[in-house]
């Protein structure tokens, strides 16, 4: 059984072209699975080649990998038959596939050992504290304004943040604008006016994140925990409802209420979500899809967090959306 894979060294012999060999291969192939990965969805990739191979009536199963729900993905992708991988059976499922489209008769082998050691279950992100989804957000954003937030300079913050960090057991690196930590800085700028502090967590350490942001905010903010802001930062195929009427639809019979400014609020978080917008030139380009959270609570409501995030993708208020097409 001949398996064609682009990056495996040996489906693409060297000097070889590329996109030629892969074009070649998607006309020949007998069915074609989409692995659809964190990474992935930051490539438009997979929606052209898999558009390419539907296009010439072979056969496409999307797969739900590495941490990947299916039922987050958007049209047309999630309209063909597919699954998860998230044990051994979902691996033995390709091999099902495979004998049912070859006539083959391999027998379901695929272990539970087999699955961690070839999902990496042992290595994966820790992101539970954003549940399911935590794979589809890309940065976590937070910040501390001068006067606003910190009851001191930003200067005093940050060699308090240091002071904290130390005590706490904390490794971390310093330097006059930035403090960093494994997976989040603390950076600040002098050249922007109010002065502010500048968080940025990957969420590969969300677990980790969360606890020093509650402990570091709860002294350097005038107020404590509450009214903390926290953005989710999506990768680039997740796209969000616009229009107003569509989305209070989608929360109707909840426990989402209506806000002030177009908020909603669930529990202790009042939040909204949107698209960032920038120029290219003279032309308004979107940006990354995000969701900014103000926590109303004393503490950072991890659990509420994770929640709100499910119920997002789960009301299709949040979902995956190609930016090609069939």
């Amino acid at each position: 059984m001949d398996v064609f894979l682009s990056t495996d060294g040996q489906s693409i012999p060297l000097g070889r072209n590329w996109v030629h060999k892969i074009e070649e291969a998607l006309e020949h192939a007998g069915f074609m699975v989409v692995f659809v990965t964190p990474n992935s969805l930051r490539s438009n990739w997979i929606f052209f080649e898999s558009g390419f191979v539907y296009g010439k009536k072979i056969r496409v199963v999307p797969v739900g990998f590495l941490g990947v729900d299916l039922a987050a993905l958007s049209p047309p992708l999630s309209l063909l038959q597919g699954f998860n991988i998230t044990s051994e059976e979902g691996l033995n499922n390709i091999l099902a596939l495979t004998n049912e489209v070859f006539q083959h008769s391999h027998r379901p082998a695929f272990s539970s050992e087999d699955y961690r050691e070839i999902c990496g279950v042992s290595e994966a992100p820790s992101t539970s504290v954003l549940g399911e989804y935590g794979n589809l957000v890309d940065t976590i954003h937070s910040q501390l304004i001068e006067k606003l937030d910190l009851s001191c300079t930003v200067r005093e913050a940050l060699n308090l943040l240091a002071k904290i960090l130390d005590r706490e057991g904390v490794e971390y690196k310093s330097s006059q604008y930035r403090v960093d930590l494994y997976g989040i800085s603390f950076t600040f700028d002098p050249n922007v006016l109010p002065h502010r502090i500048n968080l940025q967590i990957d969420p590969w350490v969300a677990d980790v994140a969360f606890p020093v942001l509650e402990k570091t905010f709860s002294e350097l903010r005038a107020g404590g925990i509450r009214g903390t802001r926290i953005s989710l930062h999506f990768v680039p195929t997740v796209a969000c409802l616009h229009e107003r009427h569509k989305i209070t639809a989608r929360v109707s019979g909840t426990n989402v209420k209506m806000a002030h400014k177009n908020h909603l609020e669930r529990d202790d978080i009042r939040f909204n979500f949107d698209q960032l917008v920038g120029f290219n030139g003279h032309r308004l380009q979107g940006g990354a899809t995000y969701l900014d959270m103000e926590l109303l609570g004393t503490t950072v409501p991890t659990q509420q967090i994770r929640e709100l995030l499910a119920f997002l993708f789960e009301r299709q208020l949040l979902f995956v959306e190609p930016h090609s097409t069939f």
